[in-house]
């Protein structure tokens, strides 16, 4: 089977600032399509996808508790790799925090990003690993002793690394949710965490040792104060962080740190600058924030 998301990106990219006028209709149209290819595939079945001027990939379908991974192919994810490719070439180093199986970097990397990913759960971490070898793209897994450094240089490289990302390097409690592999997270980050819950040690990897320009993208999942807090006091790190899909528990905490710098924060979804709580909604209708770091 094969989605075809390219004549939607072409729409998304071409937008100068913002989203489209008829988002809702864009959107209502590629959750339509994601649900319609859903009913005729079954787990572990390959997809060739579609992504136009981003190129095309082979990517595995996968059922969970209430999602599947066409989910990961959102309105608002389409959006969001618009404006990746808009930064490009200006920035060229992609860092993804919380990689899950690897579609953020695998588009950064089409792009023609240097990029390093990051995913803590090995289980996780292995299903990325398969995706880029049926994809013939070559990654480099980087051991416990090295994370950025200086070798995010090459045009196209892909570095992998099993961390979780946080403000500190180390180790600590993660808890994965064995039947939705999207909410696993660092333990105690979350609240009303609803499943089968299986507990483990993970390596953690402090984000300040990021010492060159690059667009960032947080996926989290409650971690990301301390992330952000890292990154804006950090006087070795420029570029462009996109904060995606934030928690509750966070949420005032994420607007109180982000007001101090409202001028550099910016919602595309709204067209403006973070100026109250309300431009962090806690729904699809606002995925990510873009928060310029010089």
């Amino acid at each position: 089977m094969e989605i075809d998301f390219a004549p939607f990106l072409s729409i998304l990219i071409a937008c100068e600032e913002n989203v489209p006028s008829d988002y809702e209709f864009l959107g209502k149209e590629i959750r339509n399509l994601i649900s319609s290819a859903s009913q005729g595939l079954d787990h572990g079945d390959l997809i060739d996808i579609n992504l136009g001027v981003i190129g095309s990939f082979t990517f595995p379908f996968f059922r969970y508790r209430t999602l599947t991974s066409l989910d990961l192919f959102s309105p608002e994810d389409l959006f969001l790799f618009s404006r990746y490719y808009r930064h490009y070439p200006k920035i060229n180093n992609f860092i993804d925090v919380g990689m899950n199986i690897g579609l953020h970097s695998i588009v950064a990397r089409n792009i023609g990003y240097s990029v390093v990913g990051f995913e803590p759960d090995l289980e996780t971490f292995t299903l990325s690993k398969k995706f880029f070898y049926e994809n013939n793209i070559e990654f480099v897994e980087l051991d416990d002793k090295v994370v950025f450094g200086n070798h995010v240089k090459k045009p196209g490289e892909l570095l992998l690394a099993q961390a979780a990302v946080s403000d500190f390097n180390g180790y600590t409690k993660f808890t994965k949710v064995l039947d939705n592999p999207t909410a696993n997270h660092l333990s105690g980050r979350k609240m009303n965490v609803y499943g089968d819950l299986h507990e483990q040690t993970v390596r953690v990897v402090s984000i300040d040792q990021l010492n060159f320009e690059a667009v960032i993208k947080i996926d989290a999942e409650g971690e990301d104060v301390k992330i952000l807090k890292s990154l804006l006091n950090s006087e070795n790190i420029s570029g462009m962080i996109y904060l995606c899909d934030w928690r509750i528990e966070t949420r005032q905490d994420i607007f109180d740190l982000l007001s101090k710098n409202s001028s550099s924060c910016y919602n595309p979804f709204s067209g403006k600058q973070l100026e109250n709580i309300d431009d962090l909604p806690l729904s699809k209708s606002c995925d990510f924030i873009e928060v310029k770091v010089s």
